[in-house]
């Protein structure tokens, strides 16, 4: 468990040294840093997201206006510990241009309204989907219960979209259900997510990784960090004072990058 607890420190640290606006991203209340990694290859991937309407989607489970709002770089940790931007984001008022780049250098850019989110009766129809070796922007009717009427709080899902915005752990949309197993929270209810694999998964590795850290300024100032760890009984917390204290903290850590034994 050590060397798997530095590792996801020094991914962290190194993130934040090589993307200055995960630093400053602290100064908004509610943010998401995403890490997952990738089984044997020793790839590692993180975005940080703020969440806008959260206050909101949390109480009403169900809210028109949603939307995210995504502030940093999509990364790539190489087996050599080199860095590999594989989605940019620029967002100015209602538009979000996302510059998309796999592993394999194929390019695609395309801009989205928020309003394509936000403003639909039926809820969102746009999710931006990372999957794989891949940033995508996909649509989600493969997702089962992703309606309105069915999506409940505490229903996978609905947690995961509702809350992160995003696909938690590798695989096409379509897989979202065979990828999850359960969902674990903090306590006071922040939307600290993660991922456990389906027992039987063929596409999961027993060391692939999902961790989703979440820093609610409005509630406490304090941010935990929960790893799930296949090989272990369960998952571990890391405690940090806030948001800016973790990236401090973890960004001194000098170990050399290894994947968990």
């Amino acid at each position: 468990m050590y060397f798997a607890t530095s590792s996801w420190l020094l991914v962290l640290g190194t993130i934040a040294a090589a993307h200055p606006i995960l630093s400053a991203a602290v100064a908004h209340d509610n943010h998401t840093l995403s890490i997952h990694k990738r089984g044997d290859t020793k790839e590692f991937y993180g975005t940080i997201a703020h969440e806008e309407r959260y206050k909101d989607c949390r109480k009403k489970k169900w809210k028109s206006d949603w939307y995210l709002s995504v502030l940093a770089a999509w990364t790539v940790v190489t087996p050599e510990g080199k860095f590999k931007e594989t989605m940019k984001i620029e967002a100015a008022g209602d538009k979000a241009t996302f510059a998309l780049h796999d592993i394999h250098g194929e390019s695609q850019v395309k801009t989205i309204e928020h309003s394509a989110i936000s403003k639909d009766a039926d809820g969102p129809k746009e999710v931006w989907w990372v999957a794989g070796s891949e940033a995508a922007i996909g649509q989600i009717p493969d997702i089962p219960g992703a309606t309105p009427e069915k999506l409940k709080e505490g229903d996978p899902s609905y947690a995961i979209w509702a809350l992160t915005g995003q696909q938690p752990y590798e695989g096409e949309a379509s897989d979202q259900d065979a990828l999850l197993e359960e969902i674990k929270a903090v306590k006071d209810k922040k939307a600290l997510l993660v991922v456990k694999p389906k027992k039987g998964q063929d596409k999961l590795k027993k060391n692939h990784w999902s961790a989703v850290i979440t820093h609610e300024r409005s509630t406490k100032d304090d941010t935990n960090v929960q790893f799930w760890d296949p090989q272990q009984d369960g998952p571990f917390w890391i405690p940090f004072p806030d948001f800016a204290a973790m990236i401090e903290t973890i960004s001194k850590i000098e170990e050399e990058l290894v994947a968990p034994p």
